[in-house]
């Protein structure tokens, strides 16, 4: 699915073997999604990667862990 906007409002991290991302993003109509991002240490030179996501979000879901 194509989305006209896709820009992050907000976000909260967790420190693991790396860091975990959990971010809202606006997604345009008064949509959003929740979108948890794995970034993995320095050493293991891995890019981030999509871990989950929650379509059909709206601004006030409460950002919590996929």
């Amino acid at each position: 699915r194509k989305f006209s906007v896709f820009k992050a409002v907000s976000y909260r991290s967790q420190v693991v073997a790396g860091s975990i991302y959990y971010i809202k993003v606006d997604v345009g109509d008064g949509e959003f999604i929740h979108m948890t991002v794995l970034e993995r240490l320095p050493h293991e030179n891995k890019p981030l990667s999509l871990q989950d996501y929650q379509t059909r979000k709206t601004q006030d879901d409460a950002l919590e862990d996929c």
